[in-house]
């Protein structure tokens, strides 16, 4: 993944209500770590309902924040979630 993927899918993406903050709040390529904090509301938006609620017939689990970790000298992301 490079920088220029990571802005367009994470912080500037169209399904996405609103902006995205991240800390540092501006980045390019020599910078070493980016994060990116989303709601559950957020991340439903972006990822689709269906893949942030899961669970079983005795109870259903909704996703309540998602963190995005980019390392973008590595050219890799971590994802974080919190039910």
């Amino acid at each position: 993944m490079d920088t220029l993927f990571f802005r367009s899918f994470f912080i500037t993406n169209e399904k996405l209500t609103k902006l995205i903050e991240t800390t540092p709040t501006e980045f390019d390529e020599s910078t070493p770590v980016i994060i990116a904090e989303f709601s559950g509301t957020q991340a439903s938006g972006m990822l689709a309902v269906t893949k942030t609620r899961g669970g079983n017939k005795y109870s259903t689990v909704y996703l309540a924040a998602l963190m995005v970790i980019f390392y973008p000298t590595k050219g890799q992301a971590k994802l974080w979630m919190s039910v």
